[in-house]
């Protein structure tokens, strides 16, 4: 194997270990912390207090990130009479390795130079980044669907049916949610998306929220019904269907469902990042202007490092944004009550989905009339 394969296969090993162990896992760690807190702050509750280190809880640190994990690691996992071991045990794992393949095509910053090698902040570049993301998310729901059959529960097989229509539901608003701001940025590539809202429109950013709003408050909508927690969790509704899929699962089985869940919050708050809010940019400022001392803070001898922040930066700035829509999804989630089985039907198929056609009838003919031109 020649040096300049090595040194590439190491460079993707690299971006693989940031974006899950730097970006993927502390924020879908942070969505269980914070909504449990959160919960029990809008329930006028304590919340998890219990475990404690040298007598500190750290604000329920300790039961998130030590107790709980350790507890369910060694709890005992149920199997029903009847159901295969082998496919009681793949259906979570079916539900998360999707959610974990789509952190690759997320752009979580400028290209930059080291080593004499433009290095992006990407693992992987795709030119329809859009379609892979949407495909690893409707491909999720076979893990629900796997649960839901091998349990030998008609809770569990009556909740595995309602995520499948709550899946097509979604996905066909995802679709139609987005051809406003396809035929806008004329691309399915992420990166070419995010440096496309750096130009200006009408004296704003060329944000997709501004662009289109419709298509933000669409895609927000369909993007809550497909992470499948409330108000939009008729699939694993505890008050309706006893947590439907997950009724027969137990311990680490459980949790890798759970953390499925809070995982793809992650995803779906870093499209909306993404398509609507400039992704790792800042309006009206250049980060290639950073300079390597940060205007004087750090020693003068820094400035003669071969080194920029620009990516450091920009990878602070799209991580704020995320936790935004993240923080955002978890305080709807503990604010609006649940919908029912048919008023999720009728606020998907008759409410976003018309919304969405006009809106594509209006966006085109304002694409045709060219009033979404912006400049550099």
């Amino acid at each position: 194997m020649s040096e300049e394969i090595l040194i590439d296969i190491l460079i993707v090993i690299a971006k693989v270990i940031i974006a899950v162990f730097c970006f993927l896992l502390p924020l879908t760690v942070f969505n269980t912390w914070f909504e449990r807190k959160v919960s029990a702050l809008i329930q006028s509750r304590i919340g998890v207090n219990r475990s404690k280190i040298f007598g500190f809880d750290l604000a329920g640190f300790v039961n998130t990130f030590l107790a709980d994990p350790i507890k369910s690691f060694f709890k005992e996992d149920i199997i029903p009479n009847g159901a295969s071991r082998i496919l009681h045990t793949i259906a979570p794992i079916v539900a998360v390795f999707p959610i974990l393949l789509c952190v690759a095509i997320i752009p979580f910053g400028p290209d930059f130079e080291l080593f004499g090698r433009t290095i992006k902040m990407q693992v992987v570049n795709l030119n329809v980044a859009l379609l892979f993301i949407f495909a690893c998310i409707s491909l999720a729901i076979f893990g629900q669907i796997l649960a839901g059959r091998v349990s030998q529960s008609k809770f569990a097989l009556l909740g595995s049916f309602r995520a499948v229509l709550q899946s097509i539901s979604c996905g066909i608003i995802f679709g139609l949610g987005i051809i406003p701001l396809i035929c806008i940025y004329k691309t399915l590539n992420l990166n070419e998306i995010v440096l496309f809202q750096g130009q200006d429109f009408h004296g704003l950013p060329a944000w997709g929220f501004f662009l289109n709003p419709i298509s933000f408050f669409v895609f927000l909508a369909a993007a809550m019904v497909g992470t499948y927690r409330a108000p939009f969790d008729i699939s694993d509704a505890e008050s309706g269907i006893t947590t439907g899929y997950l009724a027969e699962y137990s311990g680490m089985k459980f949790i890798l469902f759970r953390y499925g869940q809070f995982a793809s919050i992650v995803i779906v708050s870093s499209l909306l990042v993404l398509l609507f809010f400039g992704g790792w940019q800042i309006p009206y400022f250049d980060l290639t202007t950073i300079r390597s001392d940060l205007w004087g803070i750090l020693p003068e001898w820094f400035n003669e490092v071969e080194f920029t922040w620009a990516p450091l930066v920009a990878f602070a700035v799209f991580v704020i944004k995320v936790i935004f829509f993240c923080v955002l999804q978890i305080l709807v989630r503990w604010t609006l009550p649940r919908f029912s089985y048919d008023q999720l039907i009728y606020f998907c198929w008759k409410t976003l989905i018309t919304i969405s056609i006009l809106n594509i009838v209006v966006s085109g003919a304002l694409v045709l009339g060219g009033f979404y031109e912006v400049k550099n």
